[in-house]
């Protein structure tokens, strides 16, 4: 296959590695797709997210020895913007190295948190959406299986409706951006260190 626009590699270990949520809500087209594992980082969720209908949002959180897996996706210029303009304001942009079994090291940019809260749990709705995406592109078992361990949070009558809400959640307004709940800013961006 030949790629005749700039592209970008982008790790998803979220949400983001469901097919639903990249493909259908974000309207993301990846160009290649490659199985990936970050060295010396742990998943944690302590992304700050929507008090009750969603708590906490998965983070990356750097430790010595750990690793999290995910995919490395080829995104178009077009399709890393989209991206970046969808994602929460608190989360910076970050270069990171993963490595992919098939083609070796692959230069990345993903999010991490910028300000995090410690002893809240991700809803479960959001928890199944990383472990449908975890399980849709064969990430490895044990690291599925540890997913499913991860304590969630459920209200019925909250849960419910966040899962009719969250279709429609981030669907075009008339202006062209992206749209999460009012007063609520979308956008990461990269930070100079």
């Amino acid at each position: 296959m030949t790629i005749d626009k700039p592209t970008q590699w982008y790790f998803a270990y979220g949400s983001n590695l469901c097919r639903e949520v990249r493909e259908e809500r974000r309207a993301l087209q990846p160009l290649m797709a490659q199985t990936a594992v970050l060295h010396d980082y742990s998943l944690a969720f302590n992304h700050p997210g929507i008090p009750v209908i969603e708590p906490c949002f998965a983070n990356l959180r750097a430790v010595p020895g750990a690793r999290v897996f995910g995919m490395a996706y080829q995104l178009s210029d077009d399709d890393a913007c989209k991206l970046n303009s969808s994602e929460g304001e608190n989360y910076q942009i970050v270069d990171l190295t993963v490595y992919a079994d098939n083609i070796g090291e692959i230069d990345c940019f993903s999010y991490v948190s910028i300000d995090t809260i410690e002893g809240k749990r991700p809803s479960r709705r959001y928890l199944h959406k990383i472990i449908n995406g975890a399980s849709e592109n064969s990430l490895p078992d044990a690291y599925i299986d540890d997913l499913r361990q991860v304590a969630t949070t459920h209200i019925p009558v909250v849960s419910g409706v966040m899962d009719q809400v969250s279709r429609h959640i981030l669907s075009r307004s008339t202006s062209g951006k992206r749209v999460l709940f009012p007063g609520i800013r979308l956008g990461a961006h990269r930070t100079e260190s």
